[in-house]
């Protein structure tokens, strides 16, 4: 569902610049262009030549197959499609991301293997109107021999994939002295090309105690990461301040589809009890 908005949101923030990005005017990316391995098929959607209706049209069929992803409808048949549409248009427009589409490619790779509308899926609503055994929908395109370990497998590999992010992430932090000394989220709120909000940064980095248990916090967790998925109250903890970090990075940072990305694959932490009894709660 998240990396359905996502693929909305990847389209509708950039139309108005779609022909700067992606079509007549991204003539300055050729040479980068010239040498993407993400041309060719299946991955050849978006060509460097699009522009104007073509442009608007292939992008409105990406949005569409976000939207659809996103509630849920032909969930694996959309997945797939999103990567391989979403793929070949970032190829095209490098500066249309914040890399943040590594992270999304990566984890659309694994969602394609996943079991992805059991929960909130048009998918699931359908099947259970029409009486059908909801576990049905797991099988598409998929033999029903390995639905549930290819299932399974996709979600550690996410999993394992974020848990090395983190740790990296984690590691080359603690390489820096701002991060060592506690004040580098001090400096990344006065860059001037990460201030969405300028005067809502020099007001949080005025809060000194508050800038270093932040920085090293950061730091701590994302090293440790692996080690607090491992008991569930701090698996809590650690996916409610990594969400919590990344909701930060996209209102002071102006990262917003970065983080999007982020606390979309950190949900793959959420056991499914805890969904049933969150939809339990809601329906009360």
């Amino acid at each position: 569902m998240v990396y359905g908005v996502y693929t909305v949101l990847l389209v509708v923030v950039n139309f108005s610049d779609r022909e700067l990005l992606w079509g007549a005017g991204s003539s300055w990316t050729q040479p980068w262009r010239d040498e993407s391995r993400w041309s060719a098929v299946p991955f050849g959607f978006f060509q460097p030549g699009d522009h104007g209706t073509v442009l608007t049209v292939k992008l409105i069929v990406l949005g569409v197959l976000g939207a659809t992803m996103a509630l849920g409808l032909c969930s694996r048949t959309s997945t797939i499609a999103v990567l391989c549409l979403s793929t070949g248009l970032v190829a095209l427009g490098p500066t249309s991301s914040d890399t943040e589409d590594i992270v999304f490619r990566i984890v659309l790779v694994y969602l394609c293997l996943a079991d992805t509308s059991q929960h909130l899926s048009v998918d699931r609503w359908l099947a259970a109107r029409k009486g059908n055994d909801t576990s049905e929908i797991r099988g598409a395109l998929i033999p029903r021999p390995l639905r549930v370990p290819l299932h399974n497998a996709a979600v550690e590999l996410i999993c394992g994939q974020l848990s090395i992010i983190y740790v990296m992430a984690g590691l080359a932090k603690l390489r820096g002295e701002r991060w060592r000394d506690g004040s580098a989220i001090y400096y990344t709120l006065h860059l001037e090309q990460y201030s969405p909000w300028p005067e809502l940064g020099h007001l949080v980095s005025g809060l000194v105690p508050i800038v270093i248990l932040a920085s090293w916090g950061a730091v701590l967790i994302q090293i440790g990461f692996p080690v607090l998925m491992l008991n569930a109250r701090t698996r809590l903890f650690a996916v409610l301040a990594m969400i919590s970090l990344h909701i930060g990075i996209a209102v002071m940072l102006g990262l917003s589809l970065f983080s999007l990305a982020m606390v979309g694959a950190d949900f793959v932490f959420v056991r499914d009890a805890s969904v049933q009894r969150l939809l339990s709660r809601l329906r009360r």
